[in-house]
């Protein structure tokens, strides 16, 4: 006897399909939407708009913190440890630095 889960599996196993590519949306058309960036993205937008990135770590108690860091290079030496408040911070640089480049 065959299960009847087998019935409606089956078929499915068989077939195959390809999912539809992701269209890439530019991090500065997401930070002007309003769309929380990930720490990468918001690195790379700042960095772009400003020399000024984002690196992303861990604390003593293996926490996330992120870290501003001067286009010298130098890292802030203290921490933010939630991105959206790091994000709030230096927003006003992102969005006159999007706003100059504006047609």
């Amino acid at each position: 006897m065959i299960h009847p889960a087998a019935l409606i599996a089956a078929p499915l196993i068989a077939s195959s399909f390809t999912l539809p590519a992701v269209a890439y949306i530019d991090p500065a058309e997401l930070w002007t939407a309003g769309v929380d960036l990930t720490a990468a993205e918001l690195s790379g937008l700042l960095e772009d708009c400003t020399g000024f990135s984002i690196d992303a770590d861990t604390d003593a108690d293996g926490l996330p913190v992120f870290y501003l860091v001067h286009p010298a290079g130098d890292r802030d030496p203290n921490p933010w440890d939630d991105l959206a408040d790091l994000a709030a911070d230096v927003g006003w640089r992102i969005d006159e630095a999007l706003a100059d480049c504006a047609p």
